[in-house]
């Protein structure tokens, strides 16, 4: 764990735990056809839904507030409704945003 992380968890304390649900991770994880790390999981399950400080937002696909599979799938619907141009490069979407 790195020295900012440690010193994070140790801002927040004690993590509640209160939204740990491993049905909804392996649902989110198939949706996504991808598995996430297990420590992300875990500071999730221990700490979100929060936004901390204005700069970490922690969701949680348990959650009905600030719920991270509904931000995941409308930031995806989103991204699949821009009509890119055959010459974009292949780095994908986040070059094209950084050009000005």
């Amino acid at each position: 764990m790195t020295g900012y992380m440690a010193r994070l968890l140790t801002v927040l304390g004690e993590p509640s735990m209160r939204y740990r649900d491993a049905v909804a991770w392996s649902r989110l994880e198939r949706d996504l056809r991808v598995s996430l790390p297990a420590e992300y999981k875990e500071i999730v399950d221990g700490y979100a839904p929060v936004e901390i400080n204005g700069h970490l937002l922690l969701m949680h696909p348990a959650t009905r507030r600030w719920n991270l599979a509904e931000k995941v799938r409308g930031t995806s619907e989103a991204w699949s409704q821009v009509e890119w141009d055959e010459g974009e490069p292949e780095t994908g979407p986040g070059a094209s945003c950084s050009q000005a």
